[in-house]
């Protein structure tokens, strides 16, 4: 499965609501929990950081209509087999000041 809905992740226990709307500003690694199809043409892609156990959520978006990436266009998150890979993640500020996803890098498989 690509993604799951909204009702179908908390129906396995996955507890979206657990992770914040706004990551730190920053570039870090983490660890890809689950997927989520958002409302508009997003998917939003739930993160751990496993130094701090900090959890929380950023949207790929449908940029070229075909595949959900970061704004370097580089992974399409919307692949299957993604969850548990390890990724640096560079996150900025939108003109509106608020977090955008800007890369992601593949780092490694889960162990």
């Amino acid at each position: 499965m690509r993604a799951f809905t909204y009702d179908q992740a908390v129906e396995l226990g996955l507890e979206p609501r657990d992770y914040a709307y706004e990551p730190v500003i920053g570039e870090f690694e983490a660890v890809l929990d689950f997927k989520v199809w958002g409302k508009s043409i997003n998917l939003q892609c739930f993160f751990t950081v496993p130094e701090t156990g900090e959890r929380f959520r950023v949207s790929a978006f449908r940029e070229d209509g075909k595949h959900y990436t970061p704004k370097d266009g580089e992974i399409d998150f919307s692949e299957e087999g993604l969850e548990g890979g390890l990724y640096r993640l560079t996150i900025g500020k939108n003109k509106k000041g608020r977090a955008a996803w800007l890369a992601a890098e593949f780092l490694r498989n889960p162990m």
